[in-house]
């Protein structure tokens, strides 16, 4: 008896993906991005099957759960523990997946100041996998200069002596993966070009997409334009996301006074607040709004406030503005609330959003009141230029949704079969 035995084609073979990453119920912008990324990777081909390794977490009675034939989440990344960093990575190379993903944002998530325990979980792994990582966050030195100096309060010439550090660490971690993905909004290849000459990557191993724009939850906003047009109607400014010395809210609130001063206008600060830096800066903010004549018009925000609290109150505002002191990666609320064609007015950054990008956006200067002024209300009080931009952004947000990303990500995967 003759047997026969039938091959199968790459693309019609299992695909066996590992990412290591933050992970729901964590609160945080990556672990929300790769649910999004997993659920559509999952919905756009059924081969796939994934494993995530996140961080212990004490809210959960698990450690590991399979959620359909598709998933398996393990919690049981510890930062800072090399027992835990050996078993992952006899578990990796046990299991010959296809490839091992790294999640690489929050740096205190695996522990060490920049995630130096990465480097032994990722050493040599090359041989059992192949390997990829998506650069979340990305210190380049305008950002990390200003980062140190503002949280830390170092002088330049210190601040300058740690992105060197920084600049020899990431120069010897990318050099352990196969490919690396850039986060952007935009597919100039600038990051990429900047990444490559300076942390010395190859510039064919790097990959630059757009961030994904999330499907709006909710029915998009509910302030008709023709609500908008009435002279007397209220409008409503949102300043969504975490409470934070970085978000630039002093510039905001600076610019909201320079506004044309009558009752109708409403602030709303919605968001978190995580850290003890955090909650002293809401303090002195609420402290000094009802002692000014912004009491009654400004508004915070931050008890039971979560992405679908967000997103509905992006729905119900004219113009949502998101200042920075500085920025170290594109920006996760842009790509989930453009989908309600609220436009966005936000401060540019040398890297990621430098002035002169083609994105519906209006771009103003970092901690310039005045011109953070004047672009929210040449967006709010003009209809004609409010219905453009909502328009463009409801496009871009068309145009690169999660089943884009995941399509780039099954190339990827399958092209290195």
């Amino acid at each position: 008896m003759r047997l026969r035995c039938r091959l199968l084609a790459p693309s019609q073979r299992p695909l066996r993906i590992c990412f290591i990453s933050p992970y729901p119920p964590e609160k945080e912008g990556v672990a929300d991005y790769l649910a999004l990324l997993v659920k559509t990777l999952i919905t756009t081909d059924p081969r796939v099957e994934i494993t995530v390794i996140s961080q212990v977490d004490n809210s959960v009675s698990y450690n590991s759960e399979y959620i359909g034939q598709h998933l398996r989440i393990i919690r049981t990344w510890k930062p800072n523990s090399l027992a835990s960093l050996l078993r992952i990575r006899s578990f990796l190379v046990r299991q010959k997946f296809d490839w091992v993903h790294l999640q690489y944002g929050p740096y205190g998530k695996y522990g060490g100041v920049l995630g130096e325990p990465l480097l032994l979980l990722f050493a040599g792994l090359r041989r059992h996998a192949k390997t990829a990582i998506t650069l979340h966050t990305i210190w380049f030195p305008e950002g990390l200069g200003i980062r140190l100096r503002q949280k830390y309060r170092l002088n330049a010439p210190s601040a300058k002596i740690i992105f060197l550090c920084f600049q020899v660490f990431l120069r010897v971690f990318c050099h352990l993966f196969d490919r690396i993905i850039l986060l952007t909004h935009t597919t100039d290849r600038r990051i990429a070009n900047i990444v490559s000459s300076v942390f010395r990557v190859e510039n064919q191993r790097l990959e630059e997409w757009i961030l994904p724009f999330k499907e709006p939850t909710f029915e998009t906003s509910r302030r008709s334009e023709q609500n908008r047009s009435k002279v007397n109607r209220s409008i409503v400014i949102l300043c969504p996301g975490f409470i934070s010395p970085r978000k630039g809210i002093d510039t905001l609130l600076n610019a909201f006074q320079l506004l044309p001063s009558h009752e109708s206008i409403r602030l709303r600060f919605v968001g978190q607040t995580l850290t003890k830096e955090d909650r002293n800066l809401l303090r002195r903010l609420t402290g000094l709004v009802t002692q000014s004549t912004l009491d009654g018009l400004v508004e915070f925000v931050t008890n039971g406030v979560d992405g679908n609290v967000i997103e509905q109150e992006a729905r119900d505002s004219d113009v949502i503005v998101l200042p920075s002191a500085y920025r170290v990666g594109p920006s996760s609320l842009i790509c989930r609330l453009a989908g309600y064609g609220v436009p966005i007015v936000t401060t540019y950054d040398p890297v990621f959003l430098p002035p002169g990008t083609t994105v519906p956006l209006r771009l103003v200067p970092p901690n310039d009141p005045p011109a953070l002024a004047e672009a929210i209300w040449a967006v709010a009080s003009n209809v004609t230029i409010h219905k453009s931009i909502s328009e463009q952004l409801q496009r871009w947000a068309m145009e690169n949704q999660y089943t884009r990303h995941a399509r780039l990500h099954l190339d990827e995967y399958r092209g290195n079969d």
